[in-house]
C-alpha cells in the first residue's frame, strides 16, 4: 500500500483545544490582560522595525553601487586615456582625416544638378522623337547608346543630388 511504511490515513480525533497560559492577575477592578495577545501598536511597531531593516539593506546596495560607478568612472586605461573615451588614439585619427577628405571634397553647385536634369529631360525628348519616328534610319544600336547615355547622366544627377550642399 504504502511505499513509505507509513500507516495508512485514519480519522483523527477531535482537536484539542491549546493550552492557555496563565494570565497573571490583574489590578483588582482592571481589565484583564492575556500577554499572549498582541495591540495594533505592537504590530505596527514590529513592521516599522521590520521595514527598517530593509531600507538598511537597501541602502548598503546603494552605497556600494555607488562606488562601482565612481570607480568606473575614475577607472583610466593603460596609455592614460580615459576608459570611457571610446576609442583607441589611432581610430580617432583615421576618422579625422576621412572627414578632412570629405570636407575637402567640391559638392556640386545648383546650377550643375540644373544643368545635368535639363540635359537628361532633353536626351529624353530626343529619344522620344526617334521612336516616334521609326525605323527612319536610325538603328537599334543608336537607341540602345541613347538610353545608356540618360542612364549615366541620371545617376550622375543622383549623385550630385545625394552630396551634401556647400
Amino acid at each position: 500500500m504504502s511505499s513509505h511504511g507509513d500507516e495508512p490515513t485514519r480519522r483523527l480525533g477531535e482537536p484539542q483545544p491549546r493550552p492557555r497560559t496563565p494570565v497573571p492577575p490583574a489590578a483588582p477592578g482592571g481589565p484583564q490582560y492575556d500577554p499572549t495577545v498582541r495591540t495594533w501598536e505592537q504590530e505596527l511597531a514590529d513592521r516599522i522595525a521590520g521595514l527598517r531593516n530593509w531600507l538598511a539593506l537597501v541602502g548598503v546596495i546603494a552605497a556600494a553601487a555607488l562606488a562601482v560607478g565612481i570607480y568606473a568612472l575614475t577607472e583610466t586605461s593603460s596609455d592614460g586615456n580615459n576608459a570611457s573615451s571610446g576609442g583607441s588614439s589611432s581610430s580617432v585619427r583615421s576618422l579625422e582625416r576621412r572627414v578632412d577628405d570629405l570636407e575637402q571634397q567640391e559638392t556640386p553647385s545648383a546650377s550643375d544638378v540644373s544643368k545635368l536634369s535639363d540635359d537628361i529631360d532633353a536626351l529624353d525628348a530626343r529619344v522620344k522623337s526617334l521612336e516616334d519616328a521609326g525605323d527612319s534610319g536610325v538603328s537599334q544600336g543608336d537607341l540602345d547608346a541613347l538610353s545608356q547615355q540618360v542612364d549615366d547622366l541620371s545617376q550622375q544627377v543622383s549623385a550630385l543630388q545625394a552630396a551634401p550642399p556647400e
